[in-house]
């Protein structure tokens, strides 16, 4: 009787060992591989700014048709060369620009442009309280723009050399605040309620 118990109790450990081996030990080798992408930062908005159209430079394609601002903002993000682009509402077409020069006033055209990168000449250049250029202006916004657009979008001018913030205080068109691309740095003068950048 008691070598049976004895081989009951032997049947039982060798199992028991087998499960452990089995569910713990061999667990333990499997390898566990941790992906090591870097998680990509929130993306960034772009900036729509109103009232002008630069003319030329359009990218091959252009202008695309019946489709919308998002849709518009998405082709010139992942469209190779593609510095900017413009929407016009009215009709949903978009153009892709590889290049930005030239501007004239436009209520229905759109310009989306990337916000001013960090690495850009244009991020150091030196703010100038209470003074500014007159006249040169390449573009004026009178729509309350940030100087935050205008700075990006003076970046990606070929022509601008000089950008500024009007302060609502100014009043009369500039009611709402807003700020020029200006394609002259000289001849800066006192301004109150004005802020210039330039190199």
């Amino acid at each position: 009787m008691s070598f049976t118990y004895f081989i009951i109790g032997l049947t039982v450990a060798v199992t028991v060992s087998l499960l452990l081996y089995f569910f713990v030990f061999k667990k333990s080798d499997t390898v566990v591989v941790v992906s090591e992408t870097p998680i990509p930062p929130p993306s960034v908005p772009w900036l729509s700014m109103t009232g002008y159209d630069y003319v030329g430079n359009d990218m091959t394609g252009s202008p695309f048709i019946d489709i919308t601002q998002d849709k518009c903002t998405e082709l010139c993000k992942t469209t190779s060369g593609c510095i900017a682009a413009q929407y016009n509402p009215t009709i949903k077409q978009c153009w892709l620009k590889n290049k930005l020069g030239g501007a004239s006033a436009n209520a229905n055209q759109i310009t989306i442009i990337p916000p001013l990168s960090t690495t850009s000449p244009v991020s150091s250049w030196k703010k100038l309280t209470n003074q500014d250029i007159g006249g040169s202006d390449i573009a004026c916004y009178t729509d309350g723009s940030s100087v935050d657009k205008c700075s990006a979008l003076c970046a990606l001018h070929g022509d601008c050399k000089s950008y500024n913030e009007v302060n609502s205080s100014i009043g009369g068109v500039w009611s709402k605040g807003g700020c020029c691309v200006k394609m002259k740095d000289t001849n800066i003068a006192a301004m109150n309620g004005v802020n210039i950048w330039t190199k």
